[in-house]
This record gives structure tokens, C-alpha cells and sequence, in this order.
């Protein structure tokens, strides 16, 4: 922050009505009921009714979603929508997007079918896009009066395939949308659904669209024509494992929930989908220093603008840095098929290096090498790995 001697005024905005905000990359309007239409003029591919919300019964428990055969199931694409502009900058623009669908109050377990009573379920959204970015920024908060119940948003996509993708724990694995046939032999049926870690991704190999999210480890990709991508925002349960009441499980009471809509050309992205998911999740950590620290730091009189105490090279995904007095460890894997050859160096130079197992125990896990100051090591093919480096100085700071 600088202190100006005269006003400035930036002139520009994003929002080209009351209902279409636009980028260098994406062009975004909302439909009559509250769906999005969003344009990826990369690829000159639309993404149409984006945002519908479904709502149909839950009758499971804490460990899946129980499945009503009379159910009734409502989607947010045959109501209206109240469409606000909140934010119009040169940098940002935001719209507020406000339904309601009148569902069913609970689940009747005497007759096992939904009640006749129908209640209001608000759900506002406000859709985000930011200059210089080719994603969208949603947050959807929702009033959840109603039980026994699950609340699902899809991202149509109308893309041909049969395989989704979703990341794990050190991993991306790709998923049949289609469901077999016949799982009778299976210990458990097979269910639509599926775990993720921050983001899961659909696409034709020419064009895809993928979410990215926070706190939501559910998602799908529904096996019908238009192929939507189906992330669960809340489930709300009678049912706790080994007993009938549950009234924590029916979670009511306001909901706030964060994700990211991303289309891509070409394949899925996975790097930037895993960097997009850490970030997501991680949150931004700050110092403030006095005039003093930094003269005492060896910086002189000001701080660099930029500094990495870490740099990589190569298709690998850092998961942690830990600073071990003299040595950093470092915690990476490959999430492709095919081994990848990464460089590790930092500011001030490694001395050694050397790979460990998860625990520590066992050296030489992978061959690393050192040169002029950086490590090298050819990660294989979906492995993690862990490498202790001794850097040239002890007296870096974290």
C-alpha cells in the first residue's frame, strides 16, 4: 500500500448484463432458472445448464446413501432464479444467483415414501470470475430445513467417454461411469458414486470440464446422455452406524460450500488439477516483519519480491516439506504411468541427498543424484517418494 498524492480511478468492468460476465478466457451467462452457460473460447466449447441442483431422499446412514424406491426426486432446472450483480471491476466480477425448490419435509419410514408436507430449500450461489483466469469460483450456501435428504450439483458436460478421473491420496485414478451389469457377486452393490480427494475430471481427449473442490469427498459422473459431472454438497441421515437415531447426521442449519468449475482443451490436466486442489485446501500463511528482521535477515534494507525456498522440475506433486535442522525432506509422487525425471534445488544449495521410505527407516529407496547443487532421481511410475536433502546453509529460516 502506497500513499498517492491525487485520487485514481480504475475504469472497467467485466459484467457485459445484468445476467453475462466475461473474461479473456471464458464468457458465463445464467439461464432463465439459475444454470449457467459458460463459453471456453479456447476451445469455442459450452457448458450449458451448469449449476442444476438435485435433491432427492436419503435413507442410509453415516456409511453410504440409502436409496428410496419410492422416491421423488426434484432438480433446481424447472425453477426460477433471482440474479443479482454483487461485484463489477476490472478484476472481478461477481453474480448472485438465488433459488428456492419446495421439497418434501422427511422421509415417512412407516409408509417409506416422501411426505406430502412440501417446504422451501434456498440455495444462493455467488459465481465468481476473475481477469487472467480460465476457471470459476463458486460459493453456494444453503438453509438446510429439510430431512432425510441428499443435495447434489451437476455440471453437465455432453462429452462421449466412459471413464472418469478423480485424485487420491498420492494418486489419480481413473473410474467406469457405466455400472456392471451384474454385481450379485459382489460383497457390496456397486453404486454410482465415488471418493475424491479435491477434484474429479471428465472429458473427449479434445475438450473436458473438472471440479475442484473443498471438504467434499463425494462426486460421480452419471451414466446418461449428457454425462454431468455430480458433486454431493450435504447428505442429511436419520440413520448412525449401529443405531436409528441420529440427529447430528440431519445437519440442519446453514451450509457453506466452495468449488471451482475448470474446462480444459485437450486431456485432463492432472498437475494443474492437483496444484488447483492443494490450493484449494491449503490455506496462505503470512509473516510480518520489522525494519530491523529484515537488516538482520543478510537482506539489507528490503526483501526480495519473490523467493522460493523450493523449486521442482518435472511432472511430480509435492505433498509435504518438513526443515530437519540442516536438511529439508521432501515428499513428492508421480500420478502418471510413466516415470518421470525430477530436479529438487533450493537457494542455497543441496549438499546430499537421499531416499527414504515413508517411515525413514530404509535408504536408497530411489537412486538420487547430486549435482552442481541439485538433486536428481527418476520417480517411478505411481510411486511416492521421500528425499532428505542437506542444504549449503543452516541458517535458513522457515
Amino acid at each position: 500500500v502506497e500513499p498517492c498524492a491525487t485520487p485514481v480511478r480504475h475504469h472497467g468492468k467485466m459484467a457485459c448484463s445484468h445476467r453475462t460476465i466475461e473474461n479473456e478466457y471464458l464468457r458465463v451467462q445464467v439461464n432463465q432458472n439459475g444454470t449457467l452457460r459458460v463459453q471456453d473460447k479456447r476451445t469455442g466449447k459450452s457448458f450449458d445448464q451448469l449449476l442444476t441442483f438435485e435433491e432427492q431422499a436419503d435413507i442410509g446412514d453415516g456409511w453410504y446413501h440409502g436409496l428410496a424406491v419410492n422416491d421423488q426426486i426434484f432438480s433446481s432446472s424447472a425453477a426460477g432464479a433471482d440474479v443479482a450483480i454483487i461485484a463489477d471491476g476490472r478484476f472481478k466480477a461477481t453474480l448472485r444467483i438465488a433459488v428456492t425448490m419446495n421439497v418434501p419435509a422427511q422421509f415417512d419410514f412407516k409408509s417409506m415414501t416422501r411426505s406430502q408436507a412440501l417446504i422451501p430449500l434456498k440455495i444462493v450461489s455467488d459465481v465468481t470470475l476473475r481477469a487472467g483466469t480460465d476457471r470459476l469460483e463458486i460459493e453456494t450456501t444453503v438453509e438446510n430445513n429439510v430431512l432425510d435428504h441428499r443435495l447434489r450439483v451437476l455440471f453437465p458436460t455432453d462429452l462421449d467417454g466412459k471413464t472418469y478421473f478423480t485424485d487420491t491420496a498420492f494418486d489419480v485414478v481413473g473410474r467406469q461411469v457405466p455400472l456392471p451389469p451384474d454385481s450379485h457377486a459382489g460383497r457390496e452393490l456397486d453404486v454410482e458414486y465415488s471418493p475424491q480427494c479435491t477434484w474429479s475430471a471428465f472429458g473427449d481427449g479434445k475438450a473436458g470440464l473438472a471440479v475442484v473442490s473443498r471438504g467434499l469427498p463425494e462426486t460421480a459422473v452419471r451414466d446418461t446422455e449428457d454425462r454431468p459431472i455430480a458433486l454431493t454438497l450435504l447428505r442429511s441421515f436419520r440413520k448412525a452406524i449401529f443405531s436409528n437415531d441420529n440427529i447430528g447426521g440431519q445437519i440442519q442449519g446453514k451450509h457453506k460450500f466452495n468449488y471451482t468449475i475448470v474446462p480444459f482443451k485437450g486431456g485432463v490436466p492432472v498437475l494443474k488439477l492437483l496444484q488447483l486442489g492443494q490450493a484449494a485446501n491449503g490455506s496462505v500463511r503470512s509473516a510480518a516483519l520489522t525494519a530491523k528482521e529484515i537488516k538482520q535477515s543478510g537482506q539489507g534494507s528490503k526483501l526480495q519480491l519473490s523467493q522460493s525456498f523450493l523449486s521442482v522440475s518435472g511432472d511430480a506433486v509435492v505433498t509435504s516439506v518438513q526443515r530437519q535442522a540442516d536438511k529439508l525432506l521432501v515428499r513428492m509422487f508421480n500420478p502418471f504411468a510413466k516415470p518421470q525425471d525430477v530436479s529438487l534445488s533450493t537457494p542455497y544449495g543441496i549438499v546430499s541427498a537421499k531416499s527414504v521410505s515413508l517411515d525413514g527407516r530404509n535408504d536408497k529407496v530411489i537412486s538420487t543424484d547430486v549435482k552442481n547443487g541439485v538433486v536428481h532421481l527418476t520417480l517411478p511410475a505411481k510411486r511416492i517418494a521421500t528425499i532428505i536433502m542437506k542444504i549449503g546453509k543452516t541458517t535458513v529460516k522457515a
